[in-house]
């Protein structure tokens, strides 16, 4: 999105604006990953890798990039470390004023998590079964995505890589799940977010109660 700047260490691509989902597309497949390892003699990423791969559109232009963009953000903004955090995704429903218990929140968003997981992972093997066709490469690379493959922080999978079962990937998911939870609990304590508002409210150096009544539009203190 806008408001990024960037320079050698993390340089931009601009395309027109209609080819933008194409290009996005085509980059997150498995023939883009590659064909990069093809030009590239080790790790490295570097610009001119991108300048010179071959770009062949297909005659199928129904692209995924957007939809599985939408679930990316979606999943990184349920973290305080994205600036476009909101609350904590325990409180999606509000649980306090329905009475749910956390427990069974818990297992709402845990079931809304796993319908999020699979569907990236179809939308990326749909991706690369378009572009693996259209560049006839098919004996060469498989469209499969493995499930520790698919990038969402909320997929234990990717999150923990290791050789876990499942049962202890679902049980670290939930402590850490719980962590985070009372860490945006001690943030309302101290006027950083709040029940009443989405999203951050004081965050600088020298900020009053003052500020706090100011962000959530209330009247200024006796």
């Amino acid at each position: 999105d806008g408001g990024f700047l960037f320079d050698t260490s993390g340089p931009m691509g601009f395309v027109e604006e209609n080819s933008l989902e194409l290009f996005e597309s085509l980059l997150n497949s498995k023939v883009a990953d590659h064909i990069i390892h093809i030009l590239s003699s080790g790790k490295q990423m570097k610009l001119g890798y991108i300048l010179k791969m071959p770009v062949v559109i297909p005659q199928n232009r129904t692209f995924i990039a957007r939809e599985a963009y939408s679930i990316s953000k979606s999943d990184w903004d349920a973290y305080e470390t994205s600036w476009e955090f909101k609350k904590s995704p325990l409180l999606r429903n509000r649980f306090i004023q329905s009475n749910k218990k956390l427990e069974s929140e818990y297992v709402d968003l845990f079931e809304s998590w796993q319908e999020d997981i699979i569907k990236m992972r179809d939308l990326e093997e749909t991706n690369n079964r378009l572009f693996i066709t259209t560049y006839g490469i098919s004996d060469e690379i498989s469209p499969l995505v493995p499930l520790e493959e698919v990038t969402l922080t909320c997929n234990p999978y990717y999150r923990y890589n290791g050789n876990s079962t499942k049962k202890e990937l679902k049980n670290r998911l939930l402590n850490d799940t719980l962590k985070e939870f009372i860490s945006y609990s001690v943030g309302c304590m101290f006027g950083r977010y709040s029940l009443d508002k989405p999203g951050l409210l004081l965050a600088n150096q020298g900020e009053t109660v003052e500020d706090y009544y100011k962000a959530l539009g209330l009247p200024p203190l006796p």
